[in-house]
């Protein structure tokens, strides 16, 4: 074995080592053991109130239920109505890789949400189950003429939770639904009583806050999607007003100069955890921006773990040349692609994307970018949304897009 692999091979072993071993010793300076105490009355009604901020309610009595762990149970009264519920301040075991460890966590936990969800649940799942195609939490779709009792069926529950409003205000019940609901279609109805060769649609939950037209707008705009993605053929029986303007949720392949990129092209050098830039090999299109969008590094780099170097796939195929310069806290990367020179700078702080900036030639270039707190589709803290075309910039590309067959062309 020569010395780069015999490098690689101790790394592989030492740094999960030593990783767990910072890793406990985290835990020892933060965490208690089977014998420490809990949280007293003080922070358990602080925490109570954090959960039922609106509604009054009263402290009936206490009781230690456990005594090694210790965990206390607090009985609470409502001022308003007849609910009571509890409150527990307990010790809860710490695991690591789903070992148990010596370790203990203080905790708190209150079943004011349940208690109040319990009210309603029984009531509002009657009404779901007036649905033919309702079964223990999922709805089933046959084609687009079925949303319309969806969405009444749908409404009526929600309707009776909606009383909550007595007590709680909208954000309560916006962030505590009642339950929820998965909607999935079906091709046949024989499928659908074998419960196979479903294609998930999306989840509602039942919170009493959007009326029936609400309902029926997401789920045929659900539903529209789904078939402007080829994902159901039937995008035909579709009323135009719900696909107007709609475009492909993802591309998924991507061409430069007739070759398809694969984002696999290199071996991380920086470190040897593994190449995760093939993850990124993707487009889509963002209601936000009008626009389709690509996952763009930022020149962020760790010895710890694997990043994606997506620039760096399309400067080597391009024939350009790549650096990478990090340094303490800024990230800086630079290529040249023939006559033509880029250089960016960003910054990476607290899982945050702080700075993100590129020049062409010494020249700033204006590129909107989006994180991935903004969009979930950017795939990683450490990258950025790009707009297609400011992407194609990069690296002084043209693009064509191909919905039909969920390709884009980069063409230098």
């Amino acid at each position: 074995m020569n010395r780069q692999k015999t490098q690689r091979h101790l790394k592989r072993r030492v740094l999960p080592a030593l990783l767990a071993a910072l890793l406990s010793s985290l835990l020892l300076a933060s965490c208690t053991t089977i014998d420490s105490d809990v949280y007293g009355e003080e922070e358990v009604l602080d925490y109570v109130r954090s959960v039922c901020p609106d509604e009054e309610f009263e402290l009936v009595s206490s009781e230690q239920v456990e005594d090694r762990p210790k965990n206390v149970e607090y009985t609470f009264r409502s001022r308003e109505r007849d609910l009571t519920f509890t409150a527990n301040s307990y010790l809860k075991n710490v695991t690591i890789d789903g070992s148990s460890t010596i370790l203990y966590s203080k905790e708190i936990s209150c079943t004011y949400v349940s208690e109040i969800h319990d009210l309603y649940y029984d009531r509002a799942v009657r009404i779901l189950e007036e649905l033919p195609t309702y079964d223990d939490g999922w709805i089933g779709l046959l084609s687009f003429d079925d949303l319309g009792q969806v969405a009444e069926v749908m409404a009526r529950a929600g309707d009776v939770y909606r009383e909550e409003l007595d007590y709680n205000d909208e954000d309560f019940l916006w962030n505590n639904p009642l339950t929820s609901v998965h909607l999935a279609w079906y091709p046949s109805q024989e499928d659908m009583e074998a419960h196979q060769s479903w294609i998930n649609m999306a989840d509602f939950g039942i919170n009493g806050l959007r009326s029936q037209e609400e309902l029926y707008q997401r789920l045929a705009d659900e539903y529209a999607q789904m078939c402007v993605d080829n994902q159901l053929d039937e995008l035909a029986a579709i009323p135009e007003e719900y696909t107007r303007g709609k475009h492909m949720t993802r591309l998924d392949s991507i061409y430069l100069d007739g070759k398809k990129m694969t984002y696999n092209s290199q071996e991380d050098s920086v470190n040897q955890w593994s190449l995760i830039t093939d993850r990124f090999c993707y487009c889509w299109y963002s209601q936000e921006t009008g626009s389709y969008m690509l996952p763009c590094d930022i020149g962020y780099v760790t010895d710890s773990a694997s990043v994606p170097l997506i620039v760096r796939e399309y400067v080597s195929a391009l024939g350009g040349s790549y650096c990478l310069e990090p340094e303490e806290g800024l990230w800086l990367s630079s290529w040249k692609i023939g006559d033509d020179t880029w250089q960016m700078e960003s910054q990476f702080s607290d899982n945050e994307i702080t700075e993100f900036n590129v020049m062409k030639n010494g020249e700033p270039l204006n590129l909107p970018f989006v994180t991935a707190d903004e969009d979930t589709e950017v795939g990683a803290r450490f990258c950025v949304g790009l707009k297609v075309e400011d992407f194609a910039g990069l690296f002084d590309l043209d693009y064509r897009i191909d919905e039909s067959t969920k390709r884009i062309d980069f063409y230098s």
